[in-house]
């Protein structure tokens, strides 16, 4: 009997709902196939037009042309998830195989997971092997104010703005230069990321400085 309510209870929720899955599941499997369908199909959709990930899923079956479930599934999650109620960015990074970090002169497209930008005023590009040198260069800059930082989320590979991002320090993952900060659009998948790859610390970008920054290459 218990296990046949159990089967039950797996059977009406994957037809009248939308599955939850671990966050480790997400990040290997619903994530990237999520981003794959929402690059080819649906693009125009913002999570701040739902109330709930069932409205969006309910929307996307409606009306983007996707005929396996598991297929609106990893869209509805790639999106709620990651885009929150913020405008989508349409930001791209064009750098080619002659851009150099201007930090530590390494071709960056040798990189592209860690990739990040400074774009000024003047809309003038700056590529960089990692957020770390990133950073460095932003301190030495007397026109912080009107400069536009980008990175893309570690797990999800979106590049966003980095201002209200959530910084892993002191964990297993190393980016091309060392000691990384490895950048999270929330802090629950910050702390999961340093659960995972014990990370010593985590910090959000008002909470960095100059020392700190050039003390990770210590």
């Amino acid at each position: 009997m218990i296990k046949i309510f159990l089967v039950s209870i797996i059977f009406f929720s994957s037809v009248f709902g939308i599955t939850s899955y671990t966050l480790a599941q997400k990040q290997k499997k619903i994530y990237p196939l999520g981003k794959k369908i929402y690059n080819y199909t649906c693009k125009d959709i913002k999570k701040g037009e739902f109330s709930s990930i069932d409205e969006l899923y309910n929307y996307i079956d409606k009306h983007c042309n996707l005929d396996e479930k598991r297929y609106k599934e990893a869209l509805s999650w790639y999106i709620w998830d990651n885009f929150h109620s913020e405008k989508l960015l349409h930001v791209k990074f064009d750098y080619t195989k002659k851009d150099k970090c201007p930090v530590c002169g390494m071709f960056v497209y040798k990189y592209p997971s860690w990739v990040s930008m400074i774009e000024d005023e003047h809309k003038n590009k700056y590529y960089f092997d990692g957020v770390k040198d990133m950073m460095k260069f932003y301190f030495e800059r007397d026109d912080k104010k009107n400069l536009k930082l980008y990175a893309k989320e570690y797990y999800t590979k979106e590049i966003f703005e980095i201002h209200k991002a959530f910084f892993v320090i002191g964990s297993d993952v190393y980016g091309p230069m060392g000691d990384e900060l490895i950048p999270f659009k929330t802090k629950k998948d910050a702390k999961s990321f340093l659960l995972d790859h014990r990370g010593k610390e985590i910090k959000t970008f008002n909470q960095l400085d100059e020392d700190f920054v050039w003390s990770l290459d210590e």
